[in-house]
This record gives structure tokens, sequence and C-alpha cells, in this order.
């Protein structure tokens, strides 16, 4: 994600910069199934890819951030999150885990075509409110399919679980808001996802030094005015703002994982002045640097100093440990009464 301070390492950067992400199926599925654990308190990497997303938050809140607006989830909510669609999640406890399941929609395009150009309306689902009934039959169909996968020796699992896809996407069809976007406006979306990444990657790798908003609507031949409305309407924030929360988490993880001296950890994450950095803590956690550090807690620590790399935000577990994730997290939500065991 380009946090690096030395300008020798700019390869590094480009590596790590998230912008289209390539998903990689389960062996012979058109879907992936992982948990994620978010270890950082940043919001700021945004990313896109092709599949549609279902997301089953095991241990929340979460805050999701799509395009222009924000979700609050709670543990057990269902979120969508629809193809080509950039989007982020800041956690809000010591780590946060989430269930996601990614799928294609190249598994239906030679019975159902139309579902690329699907965007879901109606993506968030809950036990508590009106979603009550499709969050239930949603619930019950990654039950399946997670005990399918801890049981994959059985002939023909991937049919099994294929069939229960397709019963997903009926379900949203049938009972939740969508509407189908034109070829052309996939077009302009696909284009504007591009440029947005451009924008992400170039203040992800160059956020520490002093960078404007005139620098890269010269870089992408904009007016500036239109860019600034460009940004925040793609990223529901700022182009200042969004600086800021880049420097934030980098400042963050210099605090907690390093005893630097305060005016070295400015410097290195972009703040020109102590007071900066103070006011960016204020704005986003209510406290002092030093007072977020006292608080901070050992287990995060731990989380972050195993990470592959400063920018790396969450950790994704392997199918074995995304299974055993999911079966204690069904044992200590108590909803066993409207789980189908029998499939």
């Amino acid at each position: 994600m380009g946090n690096e301070e030395n300008c020798d390492n700019k390869s590094d950067k480009n590596a790590n910069v998230k912008e289209y992400e390539i998903v990689e199926y389960l062996e012979g599925l058109n879907l992936k199934v992982f948990v994620s654990c978010i270890v950082s308190h940043d919001q700021s990497r945004f990313h896109w890819h092709r599949e549609l997303e279902l997301l089953l938050i095991l241990d929340g809140p979460v805050v999701v951030y799509t395009e222009n607006a924000q979700y609050y989830l709670e543990t057990n909510d269902i979120f969508i999150i629809n193809s080509n669609e950039a989007h982020c999640i800041q956690k809000t406890s010591n780590i946060n885990s989430i269930l996601i399941f990614q799928i294609t929609a190249d598994f239906c395009r030679s019975y159902y075509p139309d579902l690329k150009n699907i965007i879901f309306i109606d993506r968030h689902f809950n036990d508590k409110d009106n979603t009550k009934k499709i969050w239930k039959a949603l619930y019950n169909y990654i039950a399946d399919i997670m005990f399918i996968l801890a049981k994959k020796n059985k002939t023909a699992f991937q049919l099994k679980i294929m069939a229960i896809i397709n019963n997903i996407f009926f379900q949203l069809l049938s009972y939740s808001k969508h509407e189908k976007i034109s070829n052309e406006k996939t077009v302009i979306d696909t284009r504007n996802i591009k440029r947005l990444n451009r924008i992400i990657a170039y203040m992800q790798e160059n956020y520490m030094y002093k960078i404007s908003l005139s620098d890269i609507a010269e870089k992408e031949n904009l007016d500036m005015y239109y860019l600034s409305h460009f940004i925040k309407k793609h990223l529901g924030l700022s182009f200042q703002k969004y600086l800021n929360k880049l420097r934030l988490a980098k400042a963050i993880q210099l605090l907690i994982s390093t005893d630097n001296r305060t005016i070295d950890i400015c410097i290195e994450s972009g703040f020109s002045d102590y007071r900066y950095l103070c006011k960016a803590f204020a704005e986003e956690y209510g406290c002092t640097p030093s007072q977020f550090k006292i608080k901070h807690p050992a287990k995060e620590k731990e989380y972050l100093s195993n990470r592959q790399s400063d920018s790396q935000q969450y950790i994704l577990m392997d199918l074995q440990n995304t299974l055993e994730m999911y079966f204690d997290f069904l044992k200590n939500a108590d909803k066993g009464k409207v789980i189908n065991y029998d499939f």
C-alpha cells in the first residue's frame, strides 16, 4: 500500500497497492470463501473486484464504506457488496472477523446473463427488522455451504454448493430491491473505478509527502473542481479527509508497534506538525496519541507484529481456519434453531 518511507522501495510499494483484486476460487467452484480478520484501524484501502461479495459479520460491529455511503454492521448481520463496487471495511474493536463469500456472475451466464448487470439496492439484512425473513434464508444457505465444505468428501459436493448459490440469488432477486444497469453504464462505472484506483494508488504511495489536489488533477488531466467532487462522490470523503486518514493509519501503526519519538512519527506519517497529529486523533478517536497507545490492547499488537507488511490491514484465514472460526461462531451465536442441518 505504499507505507515505506524510503523512495528506493517504490517497486515494493507498487506491489502492495490495492486496486483491482483478482479472486482465486475454490477448486471446482465459482466462489471463494474465507474469514477476514480486520487488524488495522485504517478504513482507507478501497478495492474492487468483479465478484459480488456476501458478508456475514462474525465479530462486530464493523463499518463498511462503499462509493458514497457507509453502513454500521452488527454481529450476525449480512451485507451485499455489488460487483465492481469500490469498498473497504473499518473495525471498531480489538479484532473484528467477517465471513466472506466472493461469487462470480459467470456461473449462470448461460441461463441468466442479466445477473452481471444487477445492482442490489437492499443489501443490509439482520434478524431484528423487516429484513428478518431474507436474513434467515441467507443465514441458512451460508450454514449449508459451510457444512458441505466441511464434509466435501461427499460425492459431487460442488453441485450441491452451486445449487445453494443459485438459491441465494433467487432469494435476493425475489425479495430484495435491485435494478438492472445498462451495458453503457457498466462501461462508465468501470472507467470511473479505474480512475479512482489510480488516484488512491497515488495518494497511498505519496501521503507522507506534501501532495495536493492540484497534483492529482494535473496527473489525471482533470479540472480540480470536477476532481474534488469525483473523489467525494466515490470515496464518501473529501480529498483532505482521505489523505488525513492515510496519514493517521500510518501514525497508529508506528505508535503501537515502535518506540519512535512523536516527532519522528509525525514526519514518517506525513503530518507537518504535532498539533495536526493530535487533532486527527481527537477527531477520530477522541483522545491524544499517548492515550491511544495506553488503551491499545496487547492482543492487537500481537496481530500487528504478525502482519506481512506495515500496510496489511487484515489477515485472511485459509479454508480450514475459516471453517473452525465459523463453527465456533455458530456455537456461540445460539442460532441453531434457524439452521437446517439435514442437507
